[in-house]
């Protein structure tokens, strides 16, 4: 099932990527996913190139005219996707023209409900990004410890777009229950400190969820096969936003990290089984 503990069967879903770059996860959805008539397949990009890049590798696929595909080029992070974008001072000129509609386009296609919500968020030690709007930078104070704590260098990561794409991710799924989110993550999101608050944000709104640790963060002086080319580790969060109310969240868990790289592809080409996943129930 493409949510579990739901039916979707004869049912038309939305899926969208947020970040989708050059549409690999929308190709992937294509070939994995068996999607019914009047299902939607929604990417997100900022960029102008991966963009293009997308619209062109879409329009050489074969597709059923039974499902809608569409790509736009906006800033996903930006208040824009939350609410329709006001034109201010009577803009004519084509291209601002063309943004303005892009934007008001990803607000309405971002709209709950969203079934599936799937992604690999630009990830960097760099922090000096800064391109949230004021909504997503208020929703991410749900990731920081309270005030009274103190908030200290520990949380400086959740500057990262990496984190702000997760609050994008979750907030959607929030609004359009029951939905299903899956995205790649730098593996250190599973130990590092700066992530502790989201990682209870995630065991107090999630139903449940599956972490896949498949590649080993090499900054730390290991020497894996890693299947993505970086020295940063990478783990599959897959997560389900069911019933509001639920007091015991269950989390699943499998590390293939020491496999080869050969393994590693061998294992998800031939379709995860999760009888062998560890289980761990919070309380």
């Amino acid at each position: 099932s493409v949510l579990p503990g739901e039916s979707t069967e004869g049912k038309a879903i939305k899926v969208i990527d947020p970040c989708c770059g050059t549409g690999t996860f929308i190709e992937a959805v294509l070939n994995n996913m068996n999607l019914y008539k009047g299902s939607q397949i929604i990417g997100f990009e900022i960029l102008p190139v991966p963009y293009a890049l997308t619209n062109y590798r879409i329009s050489m696929l074969d597709i059923t005219d039974d499902i809608d595909i569409e790509v736009v080029l906006t800033n996903t992070l930006s208040d824009s996707t939350f609410k329709r974008t006001r034109i201010e001072g009577g803009v004519t000129d084509v291209v601002s023209t063309f943004f303005l509609k892009e934007q008001n386009r990803a607000k309405e296609l971002s709209a709950p409900p969203l079934t599936v919500i799937i992604g690999n968020p630009p990830c960097s030690d760099s922090v000096d990004v800064n391109n949230e709007g004021k909504i997503i930078a208020k929703l991410m104070n749900d990731f920081r410890p309270p005030k009274a704590k103190g908030r200290s260098n520990k949380q400086k990561q959740l500057a990262n777009e990496m984190s702000k794409f997760l609050r994008w991710s979750l907030y959607k799924a929030e609004v359009s229950r029951p939905s299903v989110f899956a995205l790649v993550l730098p593996s250190t999101f599973a130990q590092n400190e700066s992530f502790l608050y989201a990682r209870k944000y995630l065991a107090e709104h999630v139903s449940e969820m599956w972490v896949l640790d498949f590649d080993v963060d090499n900054r730390a002086g290991h020497n894996a096969e890693n299947l993505f080319n970086t020295l940063q580790g990478r783990l599959l969060l897959v997560g389900t936003l069911r019933e509001l109310n639920f007091s015991h969240p269950v989390i699943h868990y499998k590390g293939i990290y020491k496999l080869s790289k050969k393994e590693k592809r061998d294992y998800f080409e031939s379709g995860i089984k999760l009888d062998d996943w560890e289980t761990v129930r919070m309380n």
